[in-house]
């Protein structure tokens, strides 16, 4: 825990510049992070909602995803070791750990065009200052098509006010969705994850 919350509130292009100098933290970090995972219930895990979230999508085309913050892409390689063609993902983070699925990216800045793709994913990817937390959700809003899906996970403690009711869990995380022009479809509110199922509606 101590890694994260160091790295947590670290401006990004820092955060980036330290993981691109040093990439064995970037491993270190994940190790922690799974070690942490490991006292949950699994159904609990951010990643593992969002990959029940998919899993129930029905299409006859490919839909194009974003993972923002991929970390290990476990999103991705799930649907890859089943051999699933519903989606083709692109995956994005500060390093690639050697992963060749994943890119080294900004995710302030996507390589991506306007309105291109079906989904977007952020999964305990809200790192950085509060500044970068808004260029990360713009850019999500940004690349996704009219109605496209976003679906984002996070600590329900974190972006809730300092007194957490069973009413006010993930309103700070609420907020910042709806503010830059998301509208929330569905939402889960969990201790200790939130998560939002949300639509890019012009």
């Amino acid at each position: 825990a101590n890694l994260h919350k160091t790295y947590l509130k670290m401006p990004a292009e820092t955060l980036h510049k330290k993981f691109k100098e040093n990439p064995i933290l970037h491993s270190e970090y994940h190790a922690e992070r799974k070690r942490n995972f490991s006292q949950y219930d699994p159904s609990s895990i951010p990643y593992t909602q969002i990959i029940q979230k998919l899993e129930k999508i029905t299409t006859k085309r490919v839909k194009v995803v974003v993972d923002m913050g991929c970390g290990e892409a476990p999103i991705a390689h799930h649907f890859q070791k089943k051999k699933d063609t519903r989606f083709t993902f692109h995956n994005y983070d500060h390093q690639t750990g050697g992963d060749p699925s994943i890119q080294e990216v900004d995710i302030s800045s996507l390589p991506l065009e306007d309105n291109s793709v079906e989904i977007a994913i952020m999964s305990l990817a809200l790192w950085g200052t509060s500044e970068n937390h808004t260029q990360y959700i713009k850019e999500a809003y940004r690349v996704l098509e009219s109605g496209g899906k976003f679906y984002i996970s996070d600590s329900t403690k974190r972006w809730s006010p300092e007194q957490l009711t069973p009413e006010n869990g993930g309103e700070l995380l609420r907020t910042l969705l709806t503010t830059n022009g998301f509208k929330i479809i569905n939402e889960d509110i969990g201790v200790p994850f939130c998560l939002f199922e949300c639509a890019k509606i012009y």
